[in-house]
């Protein structure tokens, strides 16, 4: 489990794992499988609600998540690229943050970390050990579900903009089986 010391900023970010059952070979297939026919603007969602922008186009859309997926993904424990993903990358994806469910850090039982540092410590250790144990559950339950897909990651983050905030914040992976794992 990461944790985050010194200056901590209201932005956000997400990685989604995505379960393609074929890989697109176009954007074209691509846009078929993230949105329905027709389907040509998302609307101006999370942070624009004065901003005048009517919304986000969905070939932009479809070109920024065709980009990322044009990104083999290296190394199981740091993860650059999207994919494919390995049985291990997943699970390092689904520990690198907070998804839905993960058990709650209980502060109230911690020892004094002042009078007892190692006490503290252990306790902390113990409690990370519960969520990444969690979070790999996860990851596998979902990689079960989805047997026979290849899994791509995305990363996205509201602090780039207001494009990238929809990208985060905007449900465009709906129509494919997909995990949300948020890195506040």
């Amino acid at each position: 489990m990461k944790t985050r010391s010194g200056f901590v900023s209201n932005s956000s970010s997400s990685s989604f794992v995505v379960a393609f059952g074929d890989i697109p070979r176009s954007k074209e297939e691509l846009q078929a499988m993230m949105f329905s026919p027709g389907e040509t603007e998302l609307p101006c969602g999370y942070y624009c609600e004065n901003c005048g922008h009517s919304g986000y186009s969905v070939s932009d859309v479809v070109d920024a998540v065709w980009r990322d997926m044009q990104e083999p993904a290296t190394d199981d424990d740091d993860i650059d690229g999207s994919g494919p993903l390995n049985e291990k990358q997943i699970g390092t994806v689904f520990a690198s943050g907070h998804i839905d469910g993960t058990p709650e850090l209980d502060y109230r039982n911690y020892p004094d970390i002042q009078e007892d540092p190692d006490g503290w410590r252990a306790h902390w250790d113990a409690e990370c050990a519960k969520r990444d144990e969690y979070a790999h559950s996860s990851a596998d339950e979902f990689t079960k579900a989805n047997e026979g897909c290849s899994f791509f990651r995305f990363h996205y983050s509201d602090n780039d903009g207001a494009f990238w905030s929809q990208m985060e914040h905007g449900d465009i992976f709906r129509k494919l089986p997909h995990f949300q794992i948020s890195h506040h």
